[in-house]
């Protein structure tokens, strides 16, 4: 076992680590790794496969686990991995106690994995695949948006230019009626002061 003050690469033959995986926290990543690195680092990696509902291990079990992994001499040291519960082998008396290790997500990236594995399953392609499509449709989103922004601008800005051009006209067209009128009462009023003199 690990003991405190050990450097770093100095586990013990008898080590026997339990990898108790967590779900879509990069497990099957991990896992893989440890298989890569069995060989050249001189450890097991065993998988441990648990089929009872919700993965509960009965206490018979535990014990019949404790002892397996505890005797098991040859295939020590070893990484056991599966989706197993924690199991205390202290309760049990195991003079042996693993050491745990696991990893955690930030919860709302494990729920979007979670979904894509149940979309797709393990097939990371088809996953690639649709981040690249979601990507890619994100990027056509934001250029029709900008376009049909850019657009409405220069609609806008075109219809303001043209109100403020008809009203420049009609206020031209009235001062020039009213200058017409004001031209046509100057008229007739100096005509009536004409007729009125004479």
């Amino acid at each position: 076992m690990i003991k405190q003050g050990m450097r770093q690469g100095d586990l013990e033959d008898d080590a026997i680590v339990f990898y108790n995986r967590v779900p879509k926290t990069g497990s099957t990543t991990l896992a893989g790794l440890t298989y890569d690195l069995e060989s050249i680092n001189k450890f097991n990696v065993i998988y441990l496969n648990v089929s009872a509902p919700a993965r509960i291990i009965g206490l018979n079990e535990q014990m019949h686990l404790i002892k397996n992994v505890t005797n098991w001499g040859e295939r020590q040291p070893a990484i056991y991995h599966g989706h197993i519960p924690f199991i205390d082998f202290r309760k049990f008396g195991a003079k042996q106690r693993p050491i745990y290790i696991n990893l955690v997500r930030e919860p709302l990236a494990r729920l979007i994995s979670h979904y894509y594995f149940l979309r797709y399953g393990d097939n990371l392609k088809a996953v690639a695949l649709v981040v690249v499509a979601s990507a890619s449709a994100a990027v056509v989103i934001v250029v029709v948006v900008t376009v049909v922004v850019a657009v409405v601008i220069v609609v806008v800005v075109v219809v303001v230019v043209v109100v403020v051009v008809v009203v420049v006209v009609v206020v031209v067209v009235v001062v020039e009626i009213v200058v017409v009128i004001d031209v046509i009462v100057e008229a007739v009023v100096i005509a009536v002061v004409v007729a009125a003199v004479k």
